[in-house]
């Protein structure tokens, strides 16, 4: 299965990866992956600026993740996890001004080989987020980022009914725990609707 975590900086996604894995019966058969996924790509991304090349140059990393890491992983028979995937392009971009028409063919194009079994959107205040990302040291200007990860977060949760995502709150690490556990069950149950 293809599974894909998606939320606001600051929500626990790789927290919630690695417990699913860990959670899973057989954690060798689930790989964690990650975008943006090549090293160059990011160095890229402050160069760039504008939110339609950013989104086009995310979009060409992800066919090559696509091509090199998760359809191969899927056709050995095992899960893949993605902390994020084309929902960030489509959130973030269209934040900084893309046009979500746009976004969304341009997301089409490059995923068309695949979409996410289960998505998932973390979700938490941006306040206790932005709190999170200060103890990481990875804040500049507080007001700024809150305001931008407001529209942020108040775009991903008008995504995640239109494409189907499931909407958790991690605020506590028992809340990741019962994530992870209605994530594995989730697991478990499409392997099982597969052999049938």
């Amino acid at each position: 299965m293809f599974i894909v975590i998606e939320g606001i900086d600051g929500t626990g996604k790789n927290t919630l990866a690695e417990k699913i894995r860990e959670m899973y019966p057989n954690p060798e058969q689930v790989i964690i992956t990650e975008e943006p996924y090549l090293q160059e790509t990011r160095k890229l991304v402050p160069v760039i600026k504008d939110p339609i090349g950013v989104a086009l140059l995310f979009s060409a990393d992800r066919r090559y993740h696509i091509k090199n890491v998760i359809l191969p992983s899927l056709h050995e028979g095992k899960h893949v996890i993605s902390v994020r995937y084309a929902l960030s392009t489509l959130v973030y971009e269209s934040c900084l001004g893309a046009s979500t028409e746009e976004l969304e063919k341009i997301n089409e194009i490059t995923t068309k080989e695949i979409v996410p079994d289960i998505g998932i959107i973390l979700d938490i205040d941006v306040y206790t987020a932005l709190e999170r990302i200060k103890k990481r040291g990875e804040i500049d200007n507080f007001f700024e980022k809150k305001v931008f990860l407001e529209e942020v977060r108040r775009k991903y949760l008008y995504f995640a009914e239109k494409y189907g995502y499931q909407v958790f709150h991690t605020y506590t690490i028992d809340d990741t725990v019962s994530i992870a556990e209605t994530i594995v069950e989730q697991m478990i149950k499409g392997e099982k609707s597969l052999q049938r």
